[in-house]
């Protein structure tokens, strides 16, 4: 079968889960833990934030979508730079110390041979 011109150079991808694969744990309690302690979200948002994560992880939540809507609501307003610096901050910061070397070594090997990453 003849493939048609620049279909062969489309590259490969790679897709990986964040959360307990290329980091120890839930990155969005850490998150939530981050955004606590920087007081960008209230104690009220805190434990409502936890208590459905306990309900989700029991299966007594199924669909998510209310609560992430909720969960984006402390964005609200804020300008997007805001955003980026905030996250950029935890991820170097926080998240990086929990990453796992060998997903991190398994991302690189797959940069290194041409493929593109998602996380």
């Amino acid at each position: 079968m003849h493939m048609p011109e620049g279909l062969n150079k489309i590259p490969e991808v790679v897709f990986f889960d964040l959360d307990r694969t290329i980091v120890r744990g839930q990155s969005q309690k850490a998150f939530l833990f981050f955004l606590f302690k920087r007081h960008y979200i209230n104690p009220y948002f805190f434990i409502k934030m936890m208590a459905w994560f306990f309900l989700y992880s029991v299966g007594l939540i199924k669909d998510p979508s209310k609560v992430a809507r909720f969960a984006f609501s402390f964005i609200k307003g804020k300008d997007v730079s805001e955003m980026d610096k905030l996250v950029e901050q935890f991820v170097t910061t926080i998240l990086c110390v929990d990453f796992y070397k060998e997903g991190l070594d398994l991302i690189n090997k797959h940069k290194k041979e041409g493929r593109k990453t998602v996380l």
